[in-house]
C-alpha cells in the first residue's frame, strides 16, 4: 500500500496576505509565498517543474505556494537534468526540503489528537524547481505548495476556501478528510482510489503518529527485517488510537465486527537516513460503503450514503 507521507507538527497559519510575482532582471519570475495556482492533476504534482502562472485565490484553485528558497549550491551549480531527476527522497535536498516541511505545517496548521497524534487530511505538499528555458536564465529557486490532492478518480480538484490554516478546522470537515474509495477487506487489506471522506467510501485514514521504539534502530541494516516489522509492530498502537478516536474502548471496537483497522508504515526505506519521517498511518475499513467520517462515532451505527 502507497501513501503520500504528510509533514506532522503543531502549527499556526500565517498572517493571510496578498503576492504577486517578482520578475527578475534576468528575464525570469520568482514565486512568492501565498500565490495560488490552478487545478491540479496528478502528473502535475509528480513533475519537477509547473508552468502554471499565478490565478486568482477566490478562483476555485488547487495549490498555493507556502514556501520559496534557493537550491543548494551542489544543486544549483550543476545541469538542469540533474535538479531534474531528484525527489523528496533525494539528500541532496534535504535541507531545503526540511525548511519546506516546516513551513508547510505553518501554513496549513496541524491538528493533533492527543499527545502523538495527527489526523489525517487529503492535502498534501508538493515542490518544484524552475523550468528549463529559466534555468538557463539563472532562476535557481524551489517552490513548495500545498496542493489538494487529486480525488474521486477526478483529475482536477479545486477550491474557493483558502489552505492557510486549513487543518485547523476543529472538526475536520468530511471534505478535507482523506478516504478511500475502492477497498478489498481482510485478509488482502488494501486500498485504490483516494476520495474526500463526504463521498462514498470504505476506508479512512484517520490520523498518524511518529514511532519512537527503540527496537528499529537495531533493524535498520537489515531492511526486509524493518520492512516486516513496521507493517506488523503497531497494531496495537494503531487499534489503541482508533478507538480513542472514535470515542471506543478497544475491547467496544474489536466487538464492531463491520470496523476493521489497519496500518500503513510510511516511507520505510528512509527511516535509517531520516529518524525523524518514521511514521505509522491508521486507518479505519468498513464492511459496507459509509460516508461522512468515523470520527467519535461511538456506539453510533455506521453513517450510510
Amino acid at each position: 500500500m502507497v501513501v503520500g507521507c504528510r509533514p506532522a507538527g503543531d502549527a499556526t497559519p500565517s498572517p493571510s496576505s496578498t503576492t504577486t510575482s517578482v520578475p527578475s532582471e534576468l528575464g525570469f519570475v520568482t514565486p512568492q509565498v501565498g500565490e495560488c495556482r490552478g487545478l491540479v492533476t496528478r502528473e502535475i504534482i509528480r513533475a519537477p517543474s509547473d508552468v502554471r502562472v499565478p490565478a486568482s485565490c477566490d478562483e476555485p484553485h488547487g495549490s498555493e505556494t507556502v514556501f520559496v528558497g534557493q537550491l543548494p549550491a551542489a544543486v544549483a551549480e550543476g545541469p538542469h537534468a540533474g535538479a531534474d531527476a531528484l525527489s523528496d527522497s533525494s539528500p541532496e535536498l534535504r535541507p531545503i526540503l526540511d525548511e519546506c516541511d516546516e513551513e508547510y505545517k505553518r501554513y496549513v496548521g496541524v491538528s493533533r489528537i492527543g499527545s502523538d497524534s495527527v489526523r489525517e487530511a487529503n492535502v498534501s505538499r508538493a515542490f518544484f524547481i524552475p523550468p528549463v528555458d529559466d534555468w538557463a536564465r539563472g532562476a535557481r529557486w524551489i517552490r513548495c505548495d500545498v496542493v489538494t490532492d487529486p480525488v474521486n478518480g477526478v483529475a482536477n480538484r479545486g477550491t474557493t476556501e483558502r489552505l492557510r490554516g486549513i487543518l485547523l478546522q476543529n472538526p475536520l470537515p468530511p471534505a478535507w478528510r482523506a478516504c478511500y474509495r475502492d477497498v478489498v477487506q481482510p485478509p488482502k487489506l488494501s486500498f485504490d482510489v483516494l476520495s474526500s471522506c463526504d463521498q462514498p467510501h470504505a476506508g479512512e485514514a484517520l490520523l498518524r503518529f511518529q514511532v519512537a521504539d527503540p527496537k528499529v534502530d537495531a533493524l535498520l541494516s537489515d531492511q526486509t527485517a524493518l520492512e516486516d516489522y513496521a507493517r506488523t509492530g503497531f497494531n496495537q498502537a494503531c487499534n489503541d488510537r482508533v478507538a480513542a478516536h472514535l470515542g471506543l474502548s478497544t475491547a467496544d471496537l474489536a466487538a464492531r465486527k463491520e470496523i476493521t483497522v489497519g496500518l500503513v508504515a510510511l516511507q520505510v526505506a528512509r527511516w535509517a537516513a531520516e529518524p525523524k519521517r518514521r511514521e505509522v498511518q491508521c486507518l479505519a475499513f468498513t464492511s459496507q460503503p459509509t460516508v461522512g467520517t468515523l470520527e467519535g462515532l461511538g456506539d453510533q451505527p455506521l453513517p450510510r450514503p
